[in-house]
């Protein structure tokens, strides 16, 4: 049996060329049978088999923390690992360094000291020991808000990681969440379209977008307890 990912266009006429559908045509596409949809296979939108290894950010400089952020994000997108700040460094109460780690740096806590054999629940760990981090710098740390550089610890270790490439990471994912695909996606809940349908349509129109169907549910959900919050009086008037 296909699994909820896996849908068909059969009966479903899903234009390959169209990017925006008018609500009518979203309204039917809630209404339609998703059994329909059971043999059309979405392709992984990342060609995992050309990842050789998980390169580290170049050495540059960038205008300002943020644009670094947004590079450093690309690139770990691509490469296939993520970087998530371990520490910060503050001079005159403003942060001028960051240390970043990989993602799965450190290791998992057993704080009952339990045996594989006492776990009553199996549990797995991102956390495996990786050793590659960086430092993102304040080239002048009396003025922060001016450039931003990459730079690596003295060992070579800290630029390589001891797991491979891994695609459609939580903290990308959640970073792709901007205005306009919650509000697509917004869209899409209101015509009663279901996340495994939301999924295609949106692959369609972002080709490399990372969300997957219970990401969708979940914004669904959240969505909905929005909408269920009791309104301030003034706001009902």
């Amino acid at each position: 049996m296909a699994s909820s990912d896996e849908l068909s266009t059969s009966e479903i006429a899903i234009d390959p060329n169209k990017d925006v559908y008018t609500t009518e045509e979203l309204v039917s596409f809630g209404q339609s049978d998703s059994n329909n949809f059971s043999n059309f296979s979405i392709e992984n939108n990342i060609d995992c088999s050309q990842k050789s290894r998980l390169l580290p950010p170049p050495l540059a400089s960038f205008s300002s923390y943020k644009s670094l952020q947004e590079t450093i994000r690309s690139w770990t997108k691509d490469q296939g690992y993520d970087l998530v700040v371990s520490r910060s460094y503050k001079h005159n109460s403003k942060i001028v360094r960051r240390y970043l780690e990989c993602g799965r740096a450190g290791k998992s806590q057993n704080k009952r000291n339990l045996s594989e054999n006492d776990r009553i629940r199996k549990t797995s760990t991102h956390k495996i020991g990786c050793p590659m981090g960086l430092y993102v710098v304040a080239d002048n740390r009396e003025n922060p808000e001016g450039t931003w550089s990459i730079r690596y610890k003295a060992t070579k270790q800290s630029q390589n990681h001891n797991h491979g490439p891994e695609f459609g990471i939580a903290n990308h994912r959640r970073h792709e969440r901007n205005n306009n695909l919650l509000s697509e996606i917004q869209r899409y809940v209101d015509a009663g379209i279901t996340p495994a349908q939301t999924i295609i349509i949106l692959r369609k129109k972002f080709p490399n977008l990372l969300q997957t169907s219970q990401d969708v549910r979940n914004i669904k959900s959240r969505f909905r307890k929005v909408a269920l919050q009791p309104k301030n009086p003034t706001e009902t008037l």
